[in-house]
């Protein structure tokens, strides 16, 4: 059973740069085809200040605050039997090419079923303006 007092154990920031190539390269991974993930001028085209970074692109920068959460020492997760549950983001406001985003983690919840451990997060980033870019939730099961 995993500790209680996880709960509302928060990570320190990171800090991710968003590049033009990591946009166009996970667009691609995942089989988009808009050319404002990859053309600037159509991006601008269509009132966008630079590439714009596709929606489940968040998964680059909110995940490692979250693994600097799971892998804290004195945490006593054990990651080779975690199984990743659920994940949502709320969009707030449009990630850029040239955007430096500030992400924090948060135990939320920590709680048992059976054999199962959950942990549940929240994620919030914010660009280098200090606007709210996207909300995280994610859910982790830890096997028993």
């Amino acid at each position: 059973m995993l500790d209680p007092a996880l709960k509302g154990k928060t990570s320190a920031p990171s800090v991710y740069e968003m590049s033009r190539e990591k946009i166009r390269e996970y667009a691609q991974a995942i089989g988009e085809t808009n050319p404002i993930y990859f053309d600037v001028t159509a991006a601008q085209a269509q009132g966008h200040p630079d590439l714009v970074c596709p929606p489940t692109g968040a998964s680059i920068f909110a995940l490692r605050p979250i693994m600097d959460l799971l892998l804290a020492p004195g945490s006593n997760i054990n990651v080779a039997r975690l199984v990743h549950g659920e994940q949502e983001y709320e969009f707030v406001a449009p990630v850029f090419a040239g955007d430096t985003l500030t992400t924090v983690a948060t135990i939320t919840d920590v709680y048992s079923r059976g054999n199962l451990d959950f942990l549940l997060f929240e994620t919030v980033s914010r660009n280098q303006h200090g606007q709210t870019t996207v909300i995280g939730r994610a859910n982790m099961i830890i096997r028993g």
